[in-house]
């Protein structure tokens, strides 16, 4: 009898140990993303995962997340996505119409009964918002949560304390205001150093134009321009395009900065060739990549308010982790998904990569240092969900050549606006 009960116990533990392997054994999911700073990183959790779990994630990179996106769109279309894949964060309508587009074709699954209420607490709130559709959206996806995120980003302005201490301003305490940042950009310039680069032939421009119109209009200016259909009516409109023009007659701008993207302005900023640049938290991965002996010498500032209401800066979630709804593993890959964007992994994931994580928990726990723990710091700052209605397409084309126009001295602010508005309503009488 006990010899009996004694082979019983030990299948039984035999069983409970090799449990986890024998239900996922043989059983891969595919996972595609554009990370190529995070790839290996990648790989580590793929492989910690299927010793875990038995469960083999098939890592597969594609670098560019607009090339991506449009490949996961192809295939979501064919019926031939992966199991699992990142997308990217972005807020543009027609982005979030593409994921209403994968919602509705199969290509995207519904989180809300796999995610429970405590699951959600572990998350920044207003960043799985930003995944999920409400009830009789515009777009007619159904409602629910539609992915995890995988980290959190927001963006301000990094600047070099080397170059501040030798331009003789405080590295410890950056412009807060506006007369105070055109007084160091002067300053910077007077000493030969080049006081500001960003990318402003791409969106950056109209990312920081946005951070300022919130400042100088606030809420209430931001519903009546885009929901009320007011428009830029409001004479105060013209101040937020005049902080590029106040930038340029102080000599901040890096030469041919008005037409560059964003990773010439990131290069220049990495030579330590750049005082201070517009940009987001995922800088420090990138001179982690190209120069992380610079990453103890950046520090991180708001941009300084030029208004009276409240600076609002650009962010969200980053990097965003999709099921695929048609997935023939599809138990297997929520399970992953869970697991890789729990408490314990987005830890290792902010500590080895450099990128804020979209778990509060880890927030709270894990001491972000130097620049990347003050961007940290600020993610309760990103500019508020008040359900803006989306300016047209060719409106926020119109506002980036404005941008550029005022940064080459072709046009003022309020012939900008003026152009603006016109193209507007030219766009709703269509």
């Amino acid at each position: 009898m006990k010899k009996s009960l004694s082979l019983v116990l030990l299948v039984s533990m035999i069983c409970a140990l090799f449990a986890p392997i024998a239900l996922g054994a043989g059983k891969t999911i595919v996972f595609w993303h554009y990370l190529t700073d995070r790839h290996e990183l990648m790989q580590d959790f793929a492989r910690e995962y299927e010793k875990k779990s038995g469960v083999k994630v098939d890592v597969q990179l594609f670098p560019g997340d607009q090339e991506v996106e449009q490949k996961i769109e192809a295939a979501i279309q064919a019926g031939t996505a992966p199991d699992i894949y990142v997308s990217n964060g972005s807020a543009d309508p027609a982005k979030i119409n593409a994921k209403a587009r994968w919602i509705k074709a199969g290509g995207m699954y519904n989180l809300d009964k796999d995610v429970s209420k405590a699951e959600r607490g572990n998350y920044i709130p207003s960043l799985l918002a930003n995944i999920s559709f409400t009830e009789g959206n515009h777009y007619g996806a159904a409602p629910g949560l539609y992915g995890l995120p995988l980290d959190s980003n927001n963006m301000q302005i990094l600047y070099n304390k080397d170059l501040f201490k030798k331009a003789g301003l405080d590295p410890n305490n950056p412009p807060q205001t506006w007369s105070e940042f055109i007084s160091a950009g002067k300053q910077l310039k007077a000493k030969g150093i080049t006081p500001f680069a960003a990318g402003f032939g791409t969106w950056l421009g109209i990312s920081l134009w946005e951070v300022y119109a919130w400042n100088i209009m606030g809420e209430a200016g931001m519903l009546a321009a885009q929901n009320e259909g007011k428009m830029f009516t409001d004479p105060d409109w013209v101040k937020t395009f005049q902080v590029f023009a106040d930038m340029r007659d102080a000599g901040m701008y890096a030469d041919g900065m008005a037409t560059w993207d964003n990773p010439d302005a990131e290069r220049l900023f990495a030579m330590g060739r750049a005082a201070m640049m517009y940009n987001g938290s995922w800088t420090f991965g990138v001179l982690k990549n190209t120069n992380p002996d610079l990453i103890p010498s950046v520090g991180a500032m708001l941009p300084p308010s030029a208004g009276k209401y409240p600076v609002y800066v650009q962010g969200g979630y980053g990097a965003v982790l999709c099921v695929n709804a048609d997935s023939k593993y599809r138990k297997e890959t929520v399970d992953f998904l869970k697991w890789i964007t729990a408490p314990e992994q987005q830890g290792k994931y902010a500590m080895e990569s450099f990128n804020l994580p979209a778990s509060s928990e880890v927030t709270k726990k894990v001491k972000l240092e130097g620049g990347i723990g003050e961007f940290a710091d600020d993610t309760g700052r990103i500019i508020p969900n008040v359900g803006l209605v989306g300016r047209p397409g060719e409106v926020d084309t119109t506002i980036i050549r404005g941008i550029q126009s005022i940064m080459l001295g072709q046009k003022t602010p309020a012939a900008v606006v003026k152009e603006i508005n016109e193209v507007w309503k030219n766009a709703l009488l269509k």
